[in-house]
């Protein structure tokens, strides 16, 4: 039931548990159903194993453009998180005058200084960075990038290289000062609500009322899969027809915390230069990284958590959904398991059985 997980209904929710009918399966195969709760299986079936002889140029090359003075965090955050998700490679393009101060906060992640007009990126940024355009398979544009015509101006020249390209925070504030109207193939962007209002000019109170719908609607607007974070986040794939939409059930309070957005866009990142599709990277990004902040939140409480925190998390997020539901048909369908509230953040955690 969608009002399950909708944000004025959530509040006096506690525990939902999934358990069948005892319908067969077959009575549900003529619904056509476009709207699905995520579950562990399907970031099981999202999950792709690497090879025994594989090397690094086999998992991808990420282009994170991100970061303006005072917003250093959110560059290195982004950028530290697409590695601690796998990909191949990773460039941080940044303006020159913060270069050496995110520097000392990176060690995995190559930096190109691009020039700088007051701590920002604008027009004369664009010739360097244009030299890295046929290196990267994916482009991460926004995270601390500030608002600016400049700013915009090197967002429309990433647009135009025609690359899969993950939008979110201030690239989304810019975006929505743009007249751009589909986006790359294989795109994505990441609004919170606030950043939602500004792509679609619609009050937040309208947005949350209907989040599937606002979703869908901007999917369709820009023809691009959309992440629409808050409490269940929304995920809507770039074809609204034929496409679905998922609900996403982990994560909390705990994360709510300046730059915890920008862990979940170098994830997504980080996914994307490996191979995953839009939908895929998105549902394993959203599902891991909210479970990665259920189970802080188990440990330590709502309220001692740091985005940074989330990185070093990630790892036993995958290790638990990969160990605790490696369920083997037909017994998967028949387990009854909780998806939300505290019983299912502990049995997640703790591996506690609720039959």
């Amino acid at each position: 039931k969608l009002g399950l997980f909708a944000p004025q209904t959530s509040e006096f929710v506690g525990d939902i548990y999934l358990h069948p009918l005892g319908y067969p399966i077959e009575a549900f195969t003529e619904i056509e159903v476009k709207t699905f709760l995520l579950e562990p299986r399907d970031i099981l079936t999202n999950m792709k194993a690497r090879a025994e002889a594989s090397h690094k140029g086999d998992y991808g090359k990420l282009l994170v453009v991100a970061g303006s003075r005072g917003l250093v965090g959110a560059a290195v955050m982004t950028a530290n998180t697409a590695v601690r998700g796998g990909a191949g490679l990773v460039k941080l393009a940044l303006p020159e005058t913060i270069e050496t101060q995110a520097r000392s906060h990176l060690i995995e992640v190559m930096t190109i200084p691009l020039p700088d007009r007051d701590g920002m990126l604008y027009d004369d940024s664009i010739p360097e960075l244009r030299k890295w355009r046929d290196w990267a398979d994916c482009v991460v544009f926004g995270p601390g990038v500030g608002v600016s015509d400049g700013v915009g101006e090197v967002l429309r020249e990433i647009l135009s290289w025609n690359k899969p390209t993950v939008i979110d925070a201030d690239g989304i504030n810019n975006l929505a000062t743009m007249n751009i109207g589909k986006l790359p193939d294989e795109s994505i962007i990441t609004p919170h609500p606030g950043e939602m209002s500004r792509l679609l000019n619609k009050g937040i109170d309208k947005i949350q009322g209907d989040r599937i719908n606002t979703a869908r609607d901007c999917a369709k607007r820009y023809q691009t899969t959309v992440v629409l974070k808050g409490r269940n986040t929304i995920i809507t794939e770039q074809d609204v027809e034929y496409g679905n939409t998922y609900i996403n059930p982990t994560g909390g309070p705990s994360l709510a915390s300046g730059g915890t957005g920008d862990i979940l866009t170098g994830l997504i990142g980080s996914l994307m230069v490996q191979g995953y599709t839009p939908q895929e990277a998105s549902v394993n990004s959203v599902y891991l990284h909210g479970l990665a902040g259920d189970i802080i939140s188990v440990e330590n409480g709502d309220e001692y958590l740091s985005a940074t925190d989330l990185i070093e998390e990630l790892p036993r997020a995958y290790d638990t959904v990969k160990t605790r539901y490696m369920w083997t048909e037909p017994f998967a369908n028949l387990m009854p398991f909780p998806i939300w509230g505290e019983a299912r953040r502990n049995y997640e955690v703790k591996g506690e059985t609720p039959i």
